[in-house]
């Protein structure tokens, strides 16, 4: 039976980093519109990190947590949490 699962157990089971995604191309794009700085919506702490390190101001982090009786969205977020970092607080 197919399972999925998230993104980061499915790259670490096949030996890649937890996180492939890069995030120049929206650093360009900012930096094209003249935007300095930004609050981000997310859950995900390396996003600020990232964009930082590009010349983009950070100046808060909004979280967009959702609760969900599904269980395989609560395993997906909880792997996020546990392997990435994520800022998930409901699980």
């Amino acid at each position: 039976m197919f399972r999925p699962e998230s993104t980061c157990l499915a790259n670490i089971r096949a030996g890649y980093p937890k996180d492939l995604r890069d995030y120049s191309a929206s650093a360009d794009v900012l930096g094209d519109l003249k935007v300095r700085s930004v609050k981000l919506i997310t859950n995900n702490p390396d996003k600020r990190k990232q964009l930082t390190s590009l010349g983009i101001k950070v100046t808060g982090l909004i979280p967009c947590e959702e609760k969900s009786s599904n269980a395989l969205v609560r395993k997906n977020l909880k792997a996020k949490r546990d392997k990435l970092g994520h800022l998930i607080k409901h699980l």
